[in-house]
């Protein structure tokens, strides 16, 4: 949509047919009837005007609603109602947009205009004969050419009336106190001194209303001003294990439109469980722990069926919290109605749900959530799966002390008890009264080597100024510090440390595998970079060659993917940071007059728009943003790099 309409909650566009009968009716060539209203699951708020004008029909469309009324705002706008009876609704479901059809005096029905809802609103199926009604401010030119009307199926009969009181129990004439009644002999009324009296002979105090536990008639209690769910024992569960291990995990989150699974923000980093079997009969308690620190929280809980295929996806709002923040969510079996809980969010199960896939924001925090069976909620305990072994765990029997000897793979760990009296230590002079050998050979003492030294005819080598070596391998035994090392007549040796920083310094070459499933818009692509450690990032040329697919006419390059595959740099790094450079709009666009739009998750770089390539460009590059270079930052690289 327009960057206007991004701060409102719906828009309404009228079709290219709706555009021509508006203009006949202006003209006075025709008449129109509003003749109902389809409601559709399909998120249309991000398309555009033109893209939303020559739709004729919805997708994923619910059910039908009828034209409660319609009623005159001016000459050129009426005001049509909708009605959704909640009673035909398939299943609880979340409304996204609104097909508005309408009949011309040709008797030819049309698809008249679509609102689009930037938030959705969600349809639960109530048996009990609620309805959802909804105005919708629409354009038609005149007036007074269109047919106003109220759908009597929108009012309440006289018969409708008579059966809902029938139910009601009619009091017994003979019990009714009536106003002819109110005024009796004065010796048969009790006075305002007389009922005191009597209450000053109670031999009890009478109860604290505002200290009494009241039933509120819906299967809650009201405990010091509080509603609480009581435990029922004969229907309850009273908890079971933690459905959630840390283990169960991936990254990414449930996309609340469709159930496609996204790749998770940088920041945010939203992690999901696998798919949980659930027992649509049985209450489930989730809790989800976020240490938000200043950040928007966020979760929401996708339901599938038994084949795994997407149902729903109901889901908080973005939440600014400072610190942590604990959700707390009830799912209650299929069929029951949605109890408002303080502090808790409340969810029917959907029909058909066999699965659950819990999704939330970690911002990088150890995860912390329990999922499980009961009615009761209960303190957040880890999974069975997250808790060690306790047959692997040496217990302490006191201040300090094992109860038993450790082992390490199945030896006794030897106890300072246990050692020989005569043990050599290293930290203490050690007197040997027999002899010190090795390899059986013995070993000469001080004085031995001494009186050998004595009987030598030459000078022993200062040792400040000897390489000791490896008399077997050859091998330098000590670091040498060489003032100034030559070879071949006074040539310098290059020291590791001129080797390493020679490396660093280096341009390098990464060509990509263009054949992996979501490099769409390039045939062939790589890259020309250098890394800079103090500051890391990796500064870029990058060439590509346009694919040339997805536009057959033109022969150029069109992907509609908004999460297409640019650059894969997981055999350098292992995350992104961020990023600072951007495409040429002449090079490389969104299909809708501007530059794509770039992202990245995980190591990988990816478009986050439409990309169209022109058909006569063999080759594109991108171009620096804040720096004289292409820039790629890092959390860390690829061991070895």
């Amino acid at each position: 949509m327009a960057s206007n309409d991004e701060q409102r909650s719906a828009t309404t566009i009228l079709t290219t047919a709706a555009q021509s009968i508006a203009a006949r009716l202006i003209a006075n060539e025709t008449t129109a009837k509003f003749t109902k209203a389809e409601i559709s699951t399909t998120n249309l708020f991000n398309q555009s005007v033109t893209e939303l004008q020559v739709l004729t029909s919805l997708d994923n469309v619910q059910q039908t609603a009828d034209i409660n009324t319609v009623t005159v705002i001016n000459n050129n706008t009426v005001n049509v109602n909708v009605a959704i009876d909640q009673t035909k609704a398939p299943n609880n479901y979340q409304m996204n947009s609104v097909g508005l059809f309408a009949v011309d005096g040709d008797g030819k029905e049309v698809l008249y205009s679509v609102t689009v809802l930037k938030d959705p609103v969600y349809i639960h199926q109530d048996a009990m004969g609620s309805a959802l009604g909804i105005d919708l401010e629409t354009v038609v030119g005149q007036a007074s050419n269109v047919e106003i009307s109220v759908n009597p199926a929108g009012a309440v009969t006289n018969e409708i009336l008579k059966a809902a009181l029938a139910d009601y129990v009619k009091a017994d004439d003979s019990t009714v106190v009536h106003t002819t009644d109110m005024r009796k002999p004065a010796s048969d009324v009790a006075g305002i001194e007389e009922v005191n009296a009597k209450q000053d002979k109670i031999g009890y105090t009478p109860a604290d209303d505002s200290k009494v536990v009241h039933d509120n008639k819906d299967n809650t209690i009201q405990v010091n001003g509080t509603q609480v769910s009581p435990y029922n024992k004969l229907t309850d569960s009273a908890g079971g294990r933690n459905l959630l291990p840390v283990s169960n995990y991936n990254s990414g989150y449930v996309n609340g439109a469709d159930g496609t699974i996204v790749p998770a923000d940088a920041i945010a980093k939203e992690v999901i469980s696998n798919f949980i079997p659930v027992d649509t009969t049985q209450s489930y308690y989730c809790q989800i722990v976020q240490q938000v620190n200043a950040n928007q929280a966020w979760w929401g809980i996708g339901f599938y069926d038994a084949n795994k295929q997407f149902i729903s996806c109901p889901s908080t709002g973005n939440t600014t919290v400072t610190g942590t923040i604990t959700s707390v969510i009830r799912m209650l079996p299929f069929g029951s109605p949605n109890v408002s809980i303080p502090n808790v969010s409340t969810i029917v199960f959907p029909k058909n749900t066999a699965y659950v896939r819990i999704s939330f924001r970690t911002y990088g925090a150890p995860i912390q959530a329990s999922l499980e069976k009961t009615s009761i909620l209960n303190d957040w305990t880890p999974a069975p799966e997250d808790k060690a072994d306790d047959s692997k765990v040496a217990h302490l029997s006191g201040a300090n002390n094992f109860d038993t000897v450790p082992t390490v793979n199945n030896n006794p760990l030897l106890l300072a008890s246990s050692l020989p009296s005569d043990l050599a230590r290293t930290g203490q002079d050690a007197n040997f009264t027999g002899k010190l050998q090795k390899s059986g050979v013995d070993v000469a003492t001080v004085d031995d080597v001494s009186a050998k030294q004595d009987k030598l005819d030459y000078t022993p080598a200062n040792a400040a100024n000897v390489v000791d070596r490896n008399p077997d391998t050859g091998v330098v035994s000590t670091p040498t510090d060489f003032t100034k090392l030559t070879v071949n007549g006074g040539k310098s040796v290059a020291t590791s440390d001129d080797l390493k920083s020679l490396e660093a310094s280096a341009w390098r070459e990464l060509n990509f595998d263009v054949s992996q499933e979501n490099y769409k818009a390039f045939s062939a692509a790589k890259i020309v970079y250098k890394i800079n450690r103090d500051e890391k990032y990796i500064s870029f040329f990058f060439a590509g060659t346009p694919s040339h697919v997805g536009n057959t006419s033109y022969n150029s390059t069109l992907v509609t993917d908004t999460i297409s595959l640019v650059m894969d740099l997981s055999s350098v790094l292992t995350e992104i940071s961020g990023i600072n450079f951007e495409t040429e709009y002449g090079q490389i666009s969104d299909n809708n007059s501007h530059a794509a739009s770039l992202g990245y998750a995980g190591a990988k770089v990816v478009f986050t728009s439409q990309v169209f390539i022109p058909n006569y460009l063999v080759g594109v590059t991108f171009l620096p943003k804040d720096y004289p270079d292409c820039r790629i930052y890092y959390t860390s690289l690829v061991n070895g790099i």
